[in-house]
């Protein structure tokens, strides 16, 4: 009845604590939805400006290689560049500047040998690169550029979208946090109402270490009462024992408050946690006594059975040697612990 009374009381605060979890989650989550758009937009129109400038360029036209005598006419050093025999009306080299009989010498700093090198030069030009050609007409040289205007607006909404990225991202991650949080109080709801509907009958905790009880010679040398205590076998790696610190040949003295006095004893007050609790420990390792705080429950990884916070089978505790006080590095005597047992304190939740 007291259990029962106890979980009535919880319900209704974390009824109260689920539901300001849900409507604060799903403020945020609206406030990252509306950035997320905006974000979204952003990238949509640069990835349309990208496809426009990512189209290979053409300038509109016609060129022929360079004879010896011509290059010899112009005072060229070789007979080398594109000549230049008809420009396409309205076409981008028009627009550039050229005209008929100019002689293209570089595309873009990259010197031009002949047409064919003329080609491949302009062929890995896209619409959003910029133009620099070097070109002698009637003996002289000029230079002619064409800076992309595709370029600079691709350029332009680049930055702007990072800029939406980097503005909206506390938002996202906001959102994430909240509904995590709103997510733990649900657990938490939900595991207590089954435990009322079930009558406490629920799952009991389960933290992933194997304990036994300590042999008289191990209690003697730790100072300790008889029967007080559960010595720590073995710790399931990334269970909950584990992410909390507990360490095998841990003697755990308390949970809670409340005195061990025995596996038994230790299994009942962990099964009485709920997995969205955090639960405290007083463990007697190497001769001093460490307070731990196991987190709120986690599943144990698939791919290894989770340990059952239960003592060893009879035969796997008759094929071991009783623990050695000596190996437990146990240092100078430890005061015993007080007579009787604490009641049990409340436990934090994982808020």
């Amino acid at each position: 009845a007291a259990a029962q009374e106890r979980l009535r009381r919880e319900l209704g605060r974390v009824e109260k604590e689920a539901k300001a979890a849900d409507q604060r989650a799903t403020a945020l989550e609206a406030k990252a939805a509306a950035g997320q758009r905006e974000v979204d937009a952003a990238r949509g129109r640069l990835g349309e400006l990208r496809t426009r400038g990512a189209e290979a360029r053409k300038l509109g036209v016609k060129v022929q290689a360079v004879s010896a005598q011509l290059a010899a006419t112009l005072g060229l050093d070789r007979a080398s560049g594109a000549f230049v025999a008809k420009t396409e009306a309205g076409g981008e080299g028009e627009r550039l500047g050229l005209r008929a009989n100019d002689i293209i010498v570089t595309v873009n700093g990259a010197e031009i040998a002949g047409p064919k090198e003329f080609v491949g030069a302009v062929g890995t030009l896209s619409q959003a690169d910029a133009l620099r050609l070097e070109i002698v007409r009637a003996g002289k040289r000029l230079q002619l550029v064409a800076e992309s205007d595709l370029g600079q607006a691709i350029a332009r909404e680049a930055k702007t979208t990072a800029e939406l990225e980097k503005r909206h991202q506390p938002s996202v991650e906001a959102a994430t946090r909240a509904r995590a949080e709103a997510d733990q109080h649900n657990a938490a709801l939900a595991e207590i109402r089954a435990r009322l509907r079930d009558g406490g009958a629920a799952e009991p905790r389960r933290i992933g270490v194997n304990v036994e009880a300590l042999s008289p010679q191990v209690s003697a040398a730790l100072g300790l009462r008889e029967g007080q205590g559960a010595f720590v076998v073995a710790v399931q790696e990334g269970g909950d024992a584990d992410r909390g610190g507990v360490r095998q040949n841990d003697v755990v003295l308390a949970v809670n408050g409340a005195s061990v006095a025995g596996p038994e004893q230790f299994k009942l007050l962990v099964g009485r946690a709920m997995h969205y609790e955090t639960i405290a420990l007083e463990v007697l390792r190497q001769g001093a006594r460490v307070k731990l705080t196991v987190p709120p429950g986690k599943a144990a990884p698939a791919s290894r059975p989770a340990l059952s916070d239960s003592s060893p089978p009879p035969a796997e505790r008759a094929s071991r040697p009783p623990p050695d006080p000596r190996a437990l590095d146990l240092g100078a005597a430890v005061e015993a612990a007080s007579e009787g047992e604490a009641s049990r304190a409340p436990v934090k939740s994982s808020r």
